[in-house]
């Protein structure tokens, strides 16, 4: 939805601020009034616009670094639930590692 508003209210805002050019040089003065009262809040639109647009961004981003990293340590257990315990996980091959876990 975002991606499809940002060129429209982009587009809404440069056609109003042409007309609005437009009015003012020729002395037109009812375009000129119209478009100058619609222009503040056409920007504050595309100015909102763009802000969801880029936490939309972001928050791609973040979901992309996410799924790299993979899992977040969680600091906020208790220290005595897992502090220096050692696991045996199987890898893709079978054989089995030890991971040792160290609550922060």
């Amino acid at each position: 939805m975002v991606s499809r508003a940002l060129p429209i209210a982009v587009g809404l805002v440069a056609a109003d601020y042409a007309v609005w050019t437009w009015a003012t040089g020729g002395e037109r003065v009812v375009p000129a009034v119209v478009t100058g009262l619609a222009l503040p809040p056409l920007a504050i639109a595309l100015a909102w616009v763009t802000l969801l647009a880029v936490l939309a961004v972001l928050r791609r981003g973040a979901a992309a670094l996410r799924r790299r990293l993979g899992p977040v340590p969680r600091p906020w257990r208790s220290a005595s639930a897992g502090a220096g315990r050692e696991e045996q996980q199987a890898d893709r091959g079978g054989e089995a590692r030890v991971e040792r876990r160290i609550a922060a």
